[in-house]
């Protein structure tokens, strides 16, 4: 099963044996999403093959979806920044945004099985397939 979204904690140390081993893969159309749980106090890995999208802990599925869905060109077509869409949607998941993730398939790498059973906890309300991995390697595994 190769996911449509990988959720990795930032801590995980195989992250960056998942950087190296990306590009077998091949094209960018073919690899899935990736998102990197990080504290705000977390500096930046140099991730070098993987173009990943950084959320902060704790997640939150609203963060999740609108950095899943909302693009550049849907911000400068409203003429609103993020935190604007934000406030207008009132933390609200759009319909569209459901309707774009049903049927994906979400890999979530934890090492602390409390947070993976709190990831999916907060996940099972989408139409969505999880699947699970307690490290790097067992992530590397499946993929």
């Amino acid at each position: 099963m190769r996911p449509d979204f990988i959720i990795i904690d930032q801590q995980d140390p195989k992250i960056l044996n998942l950087d190296q081993k990306w590009l077998q893969w091949g094209d960018a159309t073919q690899t899935p999403k990736v998102f990197v749980l990080k504290k705000s106090s977390d500096t930046e890995l140099p991730l070098k093959n993987i173009i990943a999208v950084r959320l902060n802990k704790p997640l939150l599925l609203f963060d999740l979806l609108q950095k899943a869905f909302v693009t550049t060109e849907d911000t400068n077509n409203n003429n609103k920044t993020l935190n604007q869409m934000e406030t207008e949607d009132n933390l609200k998941i759009r319909a569209e945004n459901i309707l774009k993730i049903t049927g994906a398939r979400i890999l979530v790498v934890d090492d602390n099985k409390i947070n993976i059973e709190v990831a999916k906890g907060m996940l099972s309300s989408l139409p969505i397939e999880i699947k699970q991995a307690t490290d790097g390697q067992e992530a590397l595994d499946i993929l």
